[in-house]
C-alpha cells in the first residue's frame, strides 16, 4: 500500500511542517511465514532558533516471521539516512537488526529473547541490546524474570551493562 500524511506544529519557539511519503508491501510466503517491507520518506520544513531549514529521512526496512505451533520467529532490518541543511555534517546514516524468538513452555510459562544491533555509520558507534525473559503466571499473579545485556561500542571505548529484573504482579478482580 502507499500513504501520504501531513502534520504542522506550532509553538511560541517552533514551527514544524512535516510531510511523509509511504510504500509497504506484506504478505504470507508460506502458511506459517509472512514477510513486510516499507520504504519511506519524510520531509521537515522547521523554523526555530536556528533559523529556517529543511531536513528529509529515508528509511527502508524488511522483516520476516515465522510461526510454528508454539514458537514464532522474526528478523529484520533497517536503514536510515537524515540529511539536513542546517549545518554542516548534519547528516546519520543508520543501521539496525533486529530479532525475536518467542515459546510458550506450558499454559502457564512463556519465553521471549529480544535483540537489537544499531549502527551509526557516521560516528562509528554500535549498541547492541539483548533481553530474555520469562514469563511465569498463576490464576492472577505473574512472575517476570528478565535479564537485560546492553554493550554499547564508539571509537574511543565500549560499555556493558548487565541488568536483571524480577516483578511479581497481583491483578484484582474490582477497582480498589
Amino acid at each position: 500500500g502507499a500513504a501520504y500524511s501531513f502534520s504542522a506544529l506550532s509553538d511560541e519557539d517552533i514551527e514544524r511542517l512535516t510531510h511523509i511519503f509511504t510504500l509497504s508491501a506484506l504478505g504470507p510466503i508460506r502458511n506459517n511465514m509472512n514477510f513486510n517491507t516499507k520504504a519511506s520518506y519524510t520531509m521537515r520544513d522547521i523554523t526555530d532558533a536556528l533559523g529556517p531549514y529543511s531536513q528529509d529521512t529515508f528509511l527502508y526496512s524488511a522483516s520476516l516471521f515465522y510461526r510454528q505451533h508454539k514458537t514464532s520467529l522474526s528478523f529484520g532490518g533497517s536503514y536510515t539516512q537524515t540529511t539536513s541543511d542546517a549545518s554542516e555534517g548534519s547528516g546519520l546514516k543508520h543501521v539496525a537488526l533486529n530479532g525475536y524468538f518467542s515459546r510458550i513452555l506450558s499454559r502457564r510459562a512463556f519465553f521471549n529473547v529480544y535483540s537489537t544491533w544499531t549502527n551509526e555509520l557516521e560516528e562509528d558507534k554500535s549498541h547492541l541490546d539483548v533481553r530474555p525473559i520469562l514469563r511465569w503466571r498463576i490464576r492472577r499473579i505473574s512472575l517476570n524474570a528478565e535479564y537485560n545485556f546492553r554493550r554499547t561500542v564508539t571509537v574511543r571505548n565500549e560499555t556493558e551493562e548487565h541488568r536483571i529484573y524480577l516483578r511479581v504482579v497481583r491483578r484484582f478482580a474490582k477497582l480498589l
